[in-house]
Order: structure tokens, then sequence, then C-alpha cells
């Protein structure tokens, strides 16, 4: 490897491994005041020079990678564990998407699926196969933004003839055309559809917070033959639903021929009109509720609030006004109301009036807060 894709300063690993993952296992430690990551591939506790090529090529393709949807590649670290490098990328503080998901159960799903098409669609693009996509490979960072990682480490798999099984095991996530030669560890080679057939089953266990097929069959090897035959896991029910679109997306992801199955680009357009209807959805909802009160307030003699939504504040001393008449609790509230918009904003649409919006619903909130206190 050339000499500058190693770094110099990461910090003695102090700790036993975070978790172990399917090729290796992960430490924490710092590198220039940051947490990073440091990922202990188990290849080198044997001596393969296949397994080493294999590195050395996941190395020089993820170096080269730039993608806000894809984790970013640090270095490597060859101090901590001399003969065994470690890969370095930035430590993520939200974990894993599922365990993101147990401890945030109102994160927007749907907008966290199309992020990760996104990344999937960048990688395709650099014609680069995953291979190994599920909950476990999806890193979610401060911000809440998933990063795909152990892209491209399913060729330690090749290399080893190692598939991973036990509860959770990439199985459940294997498209059936896998499974060719899987009885004589003869692994087929993974492909953009098999990745497609992956994302479907992550898309279910995004909804479910549980393995794929977790209600159809515990027996990690019936997972064979049961995909195989056609077998795919139930629509969740679990919380908010799946939609009907998302459900033929998941259902097209899965498609018994793989060269039915729609390329990512499409999955991202498909995902993206799914978000634009929800905000439609949601924007809609809102003006039903803002005439409702609007009723109520005219019956009682308030303040009309519907008058108010064509008679944006656009002064600084209007604002200002509206702020002295807020409670803490009020401005509490707004805030949540703003995270809520945000969280179910159509990706792709510029607000160019933000500011202009901003003041409308801090009027909205105020005139509400007061038509409450006159019923």
């Amino acid at each position: 490897l050339p000499e500058y894709m190693f770094i110099s300063g990461v910090a003695p690993v102090k700790e036993r491994n975070i978790f172990g993952g399917t090729y290796g296992d992960v430490y924490r430690s710092t590198f220039e005041g940051k947490p990073v990551a440091l990922k202990r591939l188990r290849i080198f506790q044997r001596s393969d020079d296949d397994e080493r090529r294999s590195l050395y090529k996941v190395t020089l393709m993820w170096q080269t990678l730039r993608h806000e949807f894809v984790l970013p590649f640090l270095g490597i670290d060859a101090e901590n564990f001399p003969r065994q490098p470690c890969m370095v990328s930035p430590w993520m503080s939200n974990g894993t998407l599922i365990h993101f998901l147990k401890r945030n159960p109102k994160a927007n799903v749907d907008k966290l699926l199309f992020e990760i098409a996104q990344g999937i669609d960048y990688l395709h693009s650099q014609n680069i196969v995953h291979g190994d996509i599920k909950g476990v490979n999806i890193l979610i960072d401060e911000h809440w933004k998933p990063l795909l990682a152990d892209f491209g480490l399913t060729l330690f798999a090749d290399a080893t003839r190692h598939n991973t099984t036990g509860q959770g095991g990439t199985l459940r996530w294997m498209a059936p055309e896998l499974f060719a030669g899987y009885d004589d560890s003869t692994p087929s080679k993974r492909t953009f559809a098999s990745d497609i057939y992956a994302y479907g089953c992550l898309c279910v266990e995004a909804y479910t917070r549980k393995i794929p097929f977790y209600h159809e069959v515990r027996n990690e090897f019936g997972i064979i033959g049961f995909a195989k035959g056609g077998g795919r896991p139930s629509r969740p029910t679990e919380s908010s639903a799946m939609t009907d679109e998302l459900w033929e997306l998941v259902n097209a992801c899965w498609h018994q021929n793989p060269s039915s199955r729609p390329k990512s680009a499409m999955v991202v357009a498909v995902l993206r009109t799914i978000l634009r209807k929800s905000a439609t959805d949601n924007s809609q909802q809102l003006r039903s509720t803002l005439s409702k009160m609007s009723f109520a307030s005219s019956m009682s003699g308030g303040v009309s609030l519907h008058s108010n939504l064509n008679n944006p504040i656009t002064s600084a001393t209007g604002e200002e006004s509206v702020k002295k008449t807020m409670s803490p609790e009020d401005h509490a509230e707004l805030a949540r109301c703003r995270k809520r918009i945000r969280r179910h904003a159509d990706p792709n649409r510029m607000y160019q009036d933000v500011k202009i919006l901003r003041y409308r619903f801090a009027t909205l909130s105020c005139l509400f807060y007061h038509c409450l206190k006159k019923l």
C-alpha cells in the first residue's frame, strides 16, 4: 500500500473491542482529538496472500470515495496492532441504524431509507458492489444522517469461503441466486441486483427493528430453501405501517429474477416520489387542522387564524412583538413543531421564503395560544 494511506498518531487502544462485525473487530480510539473507529480485520490472524490482496483492493477503493452517505476513510493505523493493520474511520456516536431507530422510534424511516438508497446508487455508479447491505452496516452520525459502511468487505468472504450464520447472520439478507453454490462452499458472486434484494430486506428490518424473516423462519439455514422457493419477509405492521407504495417497491427489489429488479437509480427516484407525497399529505393535514382551529376561534369571537396566513410578518419588530407574548412553553412547542416540519420536509424542495414562513408560524403559535386561553 502507498505510504500516504498510513496515518500516525492514533491514540493507543485501552479498551477491549466494542463489538465484532462480520469480518473484524471494532475498537474505539482518538485521532487528532476526535473519536475514531479502528476496524481490525481477522484476515491477518492467518497468512493468506489472497486475503492481503483483498485488503489492499478494498482500502484503495475506499480512499477514493466521497459521498455524504458513505462512511469516510481516514487511513490505516499500523501502530496499535502492528501485525494486524486497522482501517480507521470517524466514530459514529448514534451507532447502527437499528439501534438508532430503537432509541428514536419517531425518526423518519422513509427519509433514512431514501438517503441510504442514494449511498448505494453512488457506489453502483462507481462500479462498486456493497455486498453486505444490512442494518448493522449502516451507521448514523450526530446529525441523524445514515452512512454506508463495510462495503466491499465481502471480498474476504470470497477469499476465505466464509459465509456468516447465527442470529442476524448475512444469510437473511442474501438474494436467492447467491445460494446456488452454497452447499459446496463456493459462494456466488455478489452483484448490483443482489444489493437491491438486500436493500429490500433492509427496508423491512428498518420498519420492524427485527432481522428479516424473523416471523417466518427461525432456523438460519432454513432461509436458503425458503428464499430459493420464493418466500419473502411479511409486510411490516408494527408501529407506523409501511405505505402501499413502499411495499410495492420492496417487492420489486425481491423479484426472483435478478434482471427484473429495479436499478439503484430507480429506487432513489421512487423513494423521492414517496417522500414528496408524504410531505404533501402532511401539509394538507396541517391546513385542515388550522382551518378547524380558525372556525372554532371565529365561533367563540376570537381572532381568525386563517386571516393571518395571508399577512406575513416582514419586519424584525413584528417578530419581536410575537416573541414577547410567547411563554417559554410556547417557545419549546414552536421548536418541536419546526423539528417535525424539517423531518418531514421534501428533501429536494428549496424554500426561498424561509424567514417569512418562520414569522408566520411564530404568529400562528402565539395566536393559537391566546385563543386557547379565551376558550
